[in-house]
């Protein structure tokens, strides 16, 4: 996961934060401080979005298990560091389970059968790994006055100085750069069929769209160009000499630069089972030729959407639906959002209960649910849990449930 540097103006930040905890204080009757030394700089360079992410998981693990106490905020300056805590007088945690739940590589299994630590875990879990996309390491300490302490230091990241790039960090030569977005961020599409005329026509309307074309005339040379280029998108058709689009599109997808790029199969029309066959091969989705203009643009919108939200969601930002605002959705997205926290805990206590089969059940429900709302991103993720649960895999079911409860507590509505 990459970051995203900006200045963050500490003592706003941390008032803005706590501010959206005043009213939940005010009901558990919890008394809500911050705490912010003198000699703290006035701002951080750092990613603001991610250390939001980071201080609110915080913050609710604290509130889930205070009541009638106190929850307090410090930042302190400790040796040019920024040094942020936060501290509670609730429930008394393990510190060893704690050390477990903070460990990436530990499985859900490890503190699983404990209701309370389970309840704590996804926030804990979640804030650590924000914290160490951020450079620090969130610890815990407790105090012999029944106190909690997570605490985490954080440097600007503007102020380290740049390493020198290593031979293998080189520079990126022309050819490996030529498959990536050009300055003005044109969507750059392979086009691949072996009709000039069908080629050009789909240009235009390409072009139209403002995105920008190289072609392809087989299979063979669509697979040697993916090899050295990457694109944004790849519109494939399937009959063609050489090597036809059904074994271009499973090369691509075992061996090239587009991987995961995805792929529009044209098919012609009268030709059934094609569409089947190529989506087994490796492709997206598929459109029927001789090709609509209107059907193309919004097949083609939707794929490029779906793959901007699966980077984000990588990149650790707010998962939100592509398909938000639109009437005929809008029902559809709400309740998707509102739903899913229960549905992901669901299949979280089936594995608990290792009921393979009713997890599997509900990760085949979230798969279909998540592609008709617009969250493509828990329609991979379900089918990829669906796969593992077959093969029995509980380690990697763990972890793969432990990235979906993270998701999920990234996943909202645009206009919430």
């Amino acid at each position: 996961m990459s970051t995203m540097n900006a200045s963050v103006e500490i003592r706003s930040f941390f008032q803005k934060v706590l501010e959206n905890y005043r009213l939940r204080a005010e009901q558990q009757g919890v008394l809500l401080t911050l705490e912010v030394d003198e000699d703290v700089p006035q701002s951080l360079t750092t990613d603001q979005l991610k250390m939001d992410q980071a201080l609110n998981a915080l913050m609710e693990q604290a509130f889930v298990r205070t009541c009638q106490g106190s929850v307090t905020v410090r930042v302190q300056n400790e040796d040019g560091h920024v040094a942020i805590s936060v501290e509670d007088s609730g429930v008394v945690l393990d510190p060893g389970k704690i050390r477990a739940i903070l460990d990436p590589k530990a499985s859900s299994s490890t503190w699983g059968q404990d209701e309370q630590l389970a309840e704590i875990a996804m926030p804990l879990r979640l804030s650590a790994n924000f914290i160490r996309l951020l450079g620090g390491q969130l610890e815990m300490t407790s105090s012999e006055k029944g106190r909690t302490c997570f605490s985490f230091a954080l440097s600007d990241a503007m102020s380290q100085a740049a390493p020198k790039p290593s031979p293998a960090e080189k520079e990126p030569t022309k050819k490996e750069t030529n498959g990536d977005r050009n300055s003005q961020g044109t969507i750059r599409v392979l086009l691949v069929d072996d009709v000039q005329e069908n080629r050009a026509l789909l240009e235009v309307l390409l072009k139209k769209m403002g995105y920008l074309c190289k072609h392809g005339t087989n299979g063979q040379e669509a697979v040697e160009i993916c090899r050295q280029e990457r694109f944004d998108l790849i519109l494939m058709d399937l009959q063609m000499p050489l090597m036809d689009g059904f074994a271009a599109i499973q090369q691509i997808r075992s061996h090239s630069l587009n991987q995961k790029t995805p792929i529009l199969a044209m098919t012609a029309s009268g030709q059934r089972g094609d569409d089947l066959k190529a989506l087994e091969a490796g492709c997206n989705d598929c459109l029927s030729k001789p090709v609509n203009g209107q059907r193309l643009q919004r097949k083609v919108w939707r794929l490029l959407a779906q793959e901007k939200q699966i980077q984000a969601a990588e990149s650790g930002e707010e998962i939100l639906s592509f398909l938000e605002g639109d009437p005929d959705y809008q029902k559809a997205v709400e309740t998707f959002v509102e739903n899913l926290p229960a549905k992901i805990e669901e299949m979280r206590k089936a594995f608990e209960k290792k009921d393979l089969k009713d997890l599997a059940f509900k990760a085949h429900a979230l798969k279909g649910l998540g592609g008709f709302a617009g969250f493509p991103v828990f329609t991979e993720k379900a089918k990829s849990l669906e796969e593992t649960v077959k093969a029995a895999d509980l380690e990697r079911i763990g972890r793969q449930l432990d990235e979906m409860v993270q998701l999920c507590m990234r996943t909202r509505l645009q206009n919430k």
